[in-house]
């Protein structure tokens, strides 16, 4: 099946499609051409689906299982030329014809309108079959809604001072559906090659896969059309979402005069079937449903998607070019983002922008491709960029985090598959043309983060694991803050990185861990903890730990409780109350965008009871936490559980030295602003103490005895674990009074007692 490549020649195979059936397998035929031919091709941007659900093609002659997804865009393609074919090239050529002659716009409208009823590309008088209020609820403009949706040339985008560039939008947004039809037809007809990743390469010639992955930026690059399959419509609407997206973008500029424009061209976006809720609007919900489609998740269609000219997404027989969707993303960046005020009552009231504002799909992952875009000179922070993409997007071999990227970043690294895991990491992590910070990696790896990798037992201390960095660390912690917050170290202690020896950087220890006192939910069935240590009953997301607030914060409140008399009582160290330096901590750890000024106001007693209001559950209404799981809490009885929760004392601030500084509601809304933030540190974070009387933060699987260093080049303090083997890095943590600005003071202070540390 597979006639080797020379890559010599840089050779690629592309795929015909020959014929199929309504009920057969589709057929297909590989064609080899080089790269340095003058060709023109397609290429297929998807997400490969389950290898456990395949259907049958036939391949060269011979039988071939692909996965479900695969086949059914291959199904696609011949099933689209098969039924219009015919009046697409008819169309197209009238286009030529047009272009030619330079026609004037009347005769480009024939051109859109000819046909329109036997292509679904042109069927803008049809609401895609969401238009019954069965599946999308009642609407309270039928009239507009409907009229809304007729044609491009009617969606009121055409008229007022803009009126011009409109009408240029839109013409060009003709010509482009012709030709993407055209193309588009093109494939299953046979007319134009394909390259598809799955069947070009033979994925088990594991030199051959190497080598065609050093390509694979080349091949989206040089791809005539690049079209990004979404499978087939289903519930989830997609191909409205391309349809919606695409018709109301030549409207879209940033402003306050596009937001107008928008609620008076388009109050069909406006209406909701719940008030207040914007997925009740079936265009919205459409949109929202394809802003989590899984082709955003997957690293590999990042790079198809940055390298391709414009690619297309399709669903069904409904398109959106690249380009609508990035001045649709660039219009949403522009709306700030306003917290709900009133309850919308028609698409006039001011509450319905609020809304919109809050709740608008903005495609945010895909912010990382027109970042990526920007010429290598010009990015400030790569590392933090690469970071930002390995964590959002997602691929199935975790060697794939560095493979898929090569052709997004220099780098001198050659994809590998015989190579482990930790070999491929390593080679990005020492990459000459790459020069990755030493402090930044250190700040992102260490044997306390969770969970672990596959290879964690042989993983070095000091190389971030890529493949579960978006699960370690989250971005609303502190260590995200980019690189270039951090101070540079001078020359002399300046870190430096090896593969063989790990990482060699200067520092003070300035404490050590004397008590570890809640622990991380995330680790509480991973973790073996101290007798009568209460941790949280399993591990949770964040969307879950709001609803489950009781088994989260539970730890955290019996740590207030416990310590109430020296929060309330005793000074820090480094200045103000013991409860001050607690709520500054959970403030500077939690980067949110703001940092209220409340720690010198907020009382104990509001605190308690603002955390006790984030943990929803009552007195007998506990159903899902175990024997088991009541004895990680630290009780012994749901009863003894629901007692602790209740009895929190919130009463008698008389020895409060905080206790009156604010108005009531100030106290209740700066109170609950640290509850929520605490429900992140629960999740995620260790808190401890050391040994001169310091609180920090750090990662779950710190230990009593671990070492806090201060390390030249990182605003962060270090925790480090020596060993008869070495020192280990544990991870970054945050200590108040000695983070941030007073890292780099103490470092100078303490400059005699800087010592080398070699970190394997």
């Amino acid at each position: 099946m597979y006639t080797p490549l020379d890559p010599t020649r840089r050779e690629i195979r592309l795929l015909e499609i020959v014929k199929g059936t309504n009920s057969g397998p589709i057929e297909c035929v590989f064609h080899i051409v080089s790269l340095e031919d003058d060709i023109e091709f397609a290429a297929l941007s998807y997400v490969w689906g389950s290898s456990d659900i395949t259907k049958e093609i036939l391949l060269n002659g011979q039988r071939r299982d692909v996965t479900k997804n695969l086949e059914s865009a291959l199904r696609h393609f011949w099933s689209n030329f098969a039924t219009n074919g015919i009046n697409v090239i008819r169309r197209f050529n009238l286009l030529e014809d047009f272009i030619e002659n330079d026609r004037d716009i009347s005769s480009l409208e024939i051109v859109h309108d000819s046909g329109a009823n036997e292509d679904q590309y042109d069927k803008e008088d049809d609401d895609g079959g969401y238009g019954d209020d069965e599946d999308t609820g009642s609407r309270t403009d039928t009239s507009t809604d409907d009229n809304a949706g007729e044609n491009e040339e009617d969606d009121g985008c055409s008229g007022g001072s803009e009126g011009e560039a409109d009408s240029n939008a839109y013409t060009q947004s003709i010509i482009e559906r012709i030709i993407c039809a055209y193309e588009h037809a093109k494939v299953g007809g046979g007319g134009l090659l394909i390259w598809i990743d799955a069947l070009c390469i033979n994925q088990d010639d594991l030199s051959e896969k190497s080598h065609q992955i050093q390509l694979m930026r080349d091949i989206y690059k040089k791809a005539h059309r690049v079209f990004s399959w979404l499978g087939s419509p289903d519930d989830r609407k997609i191909d409205f979402a391309l349809k919606t997206i695409r018709r109301i973008t030549p409207c879209l500029r940033p402003g306050r005069e596009s937001e107008r424009n928008l609620i008076r061209r388009h109050p069909e976006l406006f209406n909701w079937r719940v008030a207040g809720s914007i997925t009740s609007n079936q265009y919205w919900n459409a949109i929202s449903n394809f802003a989590k489609s899984e082709n955003f998740k997957r690293l590999w269609i990042f790079q198809e998607l940055l390298a391709a000219r414009d690619p297309t997404f399709i669903c069904g027989e409904e398109y959106l070019p690249m380009s609508c969707l990035r001045r649709y993303m660039r219009w949403g960046a522009s709306i700030p983002q306003f917290p709900q005020r009133t309850t919308p009552s028609s698409a006039d009231d001011d509450g319905v922008w609020d809304i919109l504002r809050l709740k608008l799909p903005r495609f945010g992952v895909l912010f990382d491709i027109l970042l990526a875009e920007q010429p290598w000179e010009e990015l400030v922070d790569k590392t933090y960029l690469f970071i930002e993409i390995v964590r959002g997007w997602h691929c199935q071999d975790p060697r794939d985090k560095v493979f898929a990227l090569l052709g997004v970043f220099p780098m001198t690294t050659l994809p590998d598959y015989n190579k482990s895991v930790i070999d491929v990491y390593a080679d990005w992590a020492t990459d000459p043309l790459w020069d990755v910070p030493p402090e930044f990696l250190l700040s992102h790896s260490g044997i306390g983060l969770y969970p672990r990798g596959l290879a964690d037992g042989n993983f070095p201390s000091w190389m971030p694991q890529l493949d579960m960095i978006g699960k370690q660390i989250q971005p609303w912690d502190i260590i995200w803050k980019k690189p270039s917050a951090s101070p540079k170290a001078p020359e002399y202690f300046r870190p430096t990185v090896s593969r063989a020896t790990g990482i060699t950087c200067y520092g003070v220890q300035v404490t050590e861990v004397s008590e570890v006192l809640t622990r991380p939910s995330k680790t509480a069935s991973s973790y073996n903890f101290p007798e009568g240590q209460r941790v949280p009953h399993k591990e949770s997301g964040e969307s879950s730990a709001m609803e489950n607030g009781h088994g989260i914060l539970a730890p955290i409140l019996a740590y207030l409780q416990a310590n109430r008399q020296q929060l309330w009582n005793e000074p820090y160290p480094t200045g103000g109350s013991r409860l001050q330096a607690f709520i500054q901590t959970v403030i500077d750890c939690v980067i949110d965008g703001s940092t209220p000024e409340i720690v010198p106001n907020l009382s104990f007693r509001d605190l308690i009871r603002a955390i006790k209001n984030h943990t929803p559950k009552k007195l007998g209404t506990i159903h899902d936490i175990s024997q088991q799981e009541l004895k990680l809490l630290g009780f012994t009885s749901e009863k003894e559980d629901c007692e602790f929760v209740s009895n929190a004392s919130t009463d008698d601030d008389s020895n409060d030295p905080n206790t009156g500084r604010m108005s009531e509601p100030a106290h209740r809304t700066a109170a609950n602003e640290v509850a929520l933030r605490l429900f992140f540190i629960a999740m995620e974070k260790s808190i401890f103490h050391t040994r001169n009387g310091l609180l920090g933060l750090g990662p779950p699987g710190m230990k009593q005895g671990d070492l806090v260093y201060l390390i030249h080049g990182s605003s962060l303090p270090v925790l480090l674990r020596k060993t008869a083997e070495g020192t280990f890095n544990v991870g970054s943590c945050y200590v108040n009074g000695i983070s941030g600005i007073g890292a780099s003071s103490i470092l100078n202070i303490r400059e005699n007692d800087v010592r080398k540390v070699i970190i394997i």
